[in-house]
Parts: C-alpha cells; sequence; structure tokens
C-alpha cells in the first residue's frame, strides 16, 4: 500500500512539473512549442491527485493522536522545508539580480487573497493547511467516528456551491470561509471516504482502469473536469491502498518511483525557481524543447538534494514533538490553530472592506475611461471631471510593469498617503484609452516606509495585481497609465517610458 501510494505521489507531483516547464517556457519566453502539445489538466489532475490522497491520509491518521499532537504533526511537514526553499530562492534570486517581494502573509501561508506567493506554487498549502485544520477539530470534539458522515456532507455541499453559487468556489486565492467550499476542496473531502469505502468491501485490483477513464474523459469534457478529476483520483488511490500481501506489495516495488514520491514535496516546492531561472539565463536562440528537457532533468536534480533534507529534518522534529509532554500538546497544537483562526477572522473582515474599495474603483475607473485618456494629462483632466480633486500627499511608483504572452498585463509597485499611510488606497490602470483594472496596496514595503516615515505598524503601502484579461489584447502592450485615488482625491502615478514586450518574464 505505501508503496502504490508514493507512486502516486510521484506522478502527481510530476505532472504539475510538466505543466509548469511548458506554461513557463510560454510565459518567459513566448515559446508556445511545447505548451501546444501538453495536456491542459494535467496540472489541475497533479493538484487533484495530491488533495485526495491528503484526505486519505487525513482520515487514517484523526484519532491516532491527541488534537493538538495531530496539528504539530502537520505544521512541521508543511512549513520548515518550505522557508528553507524560500530563503534559497531569495538568495538566488539576489545573485542573478531578480526581484523578490516578501509578503509575511505569504510566508506563514495564510489563507487569503492578494497574496504574492514567491516560489509561485504555494497556493495550494494554504488549502493543505485548512484541512488540517478541519481535522484537528474534528478530533478535538472527539468525532472521528463521524469522519464518513461529515466528509460525505462536507461534499455534497461543495458540489451544491458549485452548481448555485460557482463565484464562491472558484480560485486559488480564495480567504478560509470561501476556500472550504471551494471546488478544489472536493478532492479533498472524497479522499476522507476511501477508507469508508475499503471498509464497506468495495475493493478492486482494477480500480485504476476507472480512474484513468474518469480522468481521460476529464480531458475531453473540460467544463465538468471540476467534477471528474476528484472522482478519477478518488479511483486511482482507492486502488493504490486497497490491503494485498505483504510480500506481493514488496516485490512489486519500484524503488525510483518510491523515492521520487518521498521527495514529492521538495519537487513541488522547488521546480518552478529553477524553472525560471533557466529561461531567463538562456540565450534567446537555445532551442525551447532543449530548455523544456532540461528545466526538468534539473528540477529532478533539486528535489533529489532538498528531498533528502526534508526528510531527515521531518523525522528529527517529529521526534521532538512526539517527545513533548501531553499538557504541552494540548497548550502548544490549539494555540497554533487558534493563531490561524484569528488571522482567517481578520481576513475576512478585511476581504469584506477591500471588497467595497475595489468596486468604487471600478465603478470610478469606468467613469473615468469614457474620456478615452491615453496620456497623463488627458487622464488627469478625466479625474476631475469626474469630482476627483489633485492632492500631492499621494504619492507612489510603478516598479515593474510586464505584459505576459498572454495579453494580461502585471502590474507592481507601491502607493501611499503621506500623512495617513495606504488605507484606503487604490490604483487605477489604464491602457489605450480603456479601463484595465485596479490594484489595491496590501503589501509590505519596508523602504517605501522609510523613506515616507510612516508608522511601520499596518502600514502595506505595497501592490501588485494581473489586469486585463486574456481576451483583452486589443490594447497590445502599449504605455499604460495609473491613477492613484483615495476618497475623492488622485494623483498621478509615474510609470517608466519603456513597457516590456510580450515576451518579458513574469515573476511566479
Amino acid at each position: 500500500m505505501k508503496y502504490r501510494l508514493q507512486y502516486l505521489r510521484a506522478i502527481a507531483a510530476f505532472m504539475v512539473v510538466v505543466w509548469h516547464a511548458s506554461y513557463h517556457l510560454w510565459n518567459t519566453r513566448a515559446d508556445n512549442s511545447v505548451l501546444l502539445h501538453t495536456p491542459g489538466i494535467s496540472g489541475a489532475f497533479g493538484v487533484t491527485l495530491f488533495f485526495v490522497i491528503s484526505g486519505y491520509l487525513m482520515a487514517t491518521l484523526a484519532g491516532k493522536n491527541s488534537a493538538g499532537q495531530f496539528f504539530l504533526h502537520r505544521v512541521i511537514r508543511i512549513y520548515p522545508v518550505y522557508w528553507i526553499v524560500v530563503l534559497l530562492f531569495f538568495f538566488g534570486s539576489s545573485v542573478l539580480g531578480y526581484g523578490f517581494t516578501f509578503d509575511l502573509a505569504s510566508f506563514l501561508l495564510l489563507p487569503g487573497p492578494g497574496r504574492i506567493y514567491p516560489l509561485g506554487v504555494e497556493w495550494t498549502l494554504p488549502f493543505e493547511l485548512s484541512f488540517y485544520l478541519v481535522v484537528f477539530f474534528i478530533v478535538l470534539f472527539r468525532a472521528t467516528r463521524a469522519v464518513p458522515v461529515i466528509a460525505a456532507l462536507w461534499a455534497l455541499g461543495i458540489l451544491a456551491v458549485v452548481q448555485f453559487a460557482p463565484g464562491i468556489s472558484q480560485g486559488q486565492f480564495p480567504r478560509l470561509s470561501h476556500l472550504l467550499v471551494s471546488q478544489w476542496t472536493l478532492a479533498f473531502a472524497l479522499g476522507m471516504l476511501v477508507p469508508t469505502i475499503i471498509r464497506y468491501g468495495i475493493v478492486s485490483s482494477f480500480s485504476w482502469l476507472l480512474g484513468l477513464a474518469i480522468v481521460a474523459s476529464a480531458a475531453v469534457f473540460p467544463q465538468h473536469a471540476a467534477y471528474l478529476l476528484p472522482a478519477g483520483c478518488l479511483c486511482l488511490v482507492h486502488w493504490a491502498v486497497i490491503p494485498r500481501p505483504e510480500g506481493v506489495e514488496k516485490a512489486r516495488e519500484i524503488k525510483w518511483l518510491t523515492r521520487l514520491g518521498d521527495w514529492s514535496y521538495a519537487l513541488y516546492l522547488c521546480h518552478v525557481p529553477i524553472m525560471l531561472w533557466i529561461f531567463r539565463l538562456a540565450p534567446a536562440h537555445w532551442s525551447g524543447s532543449l530548455l523544456w528537457v532540461a528545466s526538468i532533468v534539473l528540477s529532478l536534480l533539486g528535489a533529489a538534494l532538498i528531498g533528502r533534507v526534508d526528510l531527515w529534518l521531518y523525522r528529527r522534529l517529529k521526534g521532538i514533538v512526539d517527545g513533548f509532554s501531553k499538557t504541552t500538546c494540548a497548550r502548544l497544537g490549539p494555540a497554533v490553530a487558534a493563531c490561524l483562526v484569528a488571522y482567517s477572522g481578520h481576513a475576512e473582515v478585511r476581504a469584506w472592506s477591500d471588497s467595497q474599495l475595489a468596486a468604487r474603483a471600478d465603478e470610478l475607473g469606468h467613469e473615468i475611461s469614457r474620456s478615452q485618456p491615453v496620456s497623463l494629462d488627458a487622464l488627469a483632466d478625466a479625474a476631475q471631471r469626474a469630482h476627483l480633486v489633485p492632492a500631492p500627499e499621494l504619492v507612489g511608483h510603478a516598479d515593474s510593469l510586464t505584459c505576459g504572452a498572454d495579453g494580461v498585463m502585471q502590474i507592481r509597485g507601491w502607493a501611499a498617503d503621506r500623512e495617513a499611510g495606504s488605507g484606503g488606497i487604490a490604483v487605477l490602470v489604464f491602457q489605450g484609452g480603456g479601463y484595465r483594472g485596479s490594484a489595491l496596496p496590501k503589501f509590505a514595503r519596508a523602504d517605501v516606509v522609510q523613506v515616507l516615515k510612516l508608522s511601520r505598524l499596518g502600514v502595506t503601502p505595497g501592490f501588485e495585481a494581473d489586469v486585463g484579461t486574456h481576451n483583452d489584447t486589443s490594447a497590445g502592450c502599449s504605455q499604460p497609465v495609473l491613477l492613484v485615488v483615495k476618497d475623492s482625491r488622485f494623483a498621478l502615478l509615474p510609470v517608466d517610458s519603456h513597457f516590456p514586450a510580450p515576451s518579458a518574464s513574469r515573476s511566479p
């Protein structure tokens, strides 16, 4: 059982790596030669398979330890190696001269929108932590016998939300309340049902065939992939964990695939930074197919190194946690869980406030765009006609503007009120006379805070946003103009005269 589950982990991680290699080759070098032949569901399949495996494992672990010990085990499994890889990426990016944005909420993997994840893959980890939080409460309230009922009701609730309120269930960066009913979470809920399915005697050594057939149907009917992929992955995990004679299991073990499964978490964390460094550093005339293969091979080598550290570190830390007294675990585990819940509550309040601010920004943006401002002077005139007043205390700068091969523009920079910090500010982006979208400052920028002599507590002037849509390419990559707005005041935001071409790289 153990080895087949590791095989699936290896396959899941490799499918994500293949998808990202194809996508980032296109996004950083405008080379879609491999992406055209990469199945569109490969990345989603890998993530879904990971979540089903996680659901199965959490269902089997629930009740084996106290609630506090269970949650501490999960925390030390996720965070230490993640922080190690982030630090390696930070030093590597610094040496290579690439930018690196630090966001504390992202570094702590707290759920919520507007995250800047340095590695570009961490969006799944807040999902995992939230899953662990649910199981923690199940164990805490001694409801482990009700796991099948809870999982079944959870899955049905998600299906209902996906069907009747899809806006809540979609997206990769939801806050906790939306995350628990996300379409991605369906895979975890179904995975929790695997032990019950086996307990009731539903066992077949050919369930992998049904699983592959359902996954293949998701490729044919992508509009139903949110339902088909979890169902297919459920069958694959069922096949992997059904009871078998121990001797047969060992005789059929593929050791290199087992080892890759052991390193799957390390591979998941390190592969995107490695790929981006390769694609950015390689000369323009190098073959895209060659770079694609090289990026995958080097990612596997990186995973072999980091994976060994990951497994060793987890064993050591788990031994330390297992040495804690029951009282220590009963206090420390719930304290960590309480911090996650408390921050999630704060994120809910802030999300509501941000949604109000974003709606106001969009309203202003559409009103101003009626004048089709294509220059800073025209934008200033249009803003005043919208009853906004120039305010010199509003300042900011666009540090990075890139246009990906998909036509989506990424804006990075900062904006603040010299007198009152970063609250209530929105940055409106116009291009080709049309309104493209807005960005809200919500990330820490110590350099800006120091220069403007602002309070360090709660001031987050940094912003990042993707504006426009994949179909909104009529303006091409023409020069954008930006406006900083707060209440009824505005200021123009400086933009460099050169705007990168579609082949310009975008940070993960």
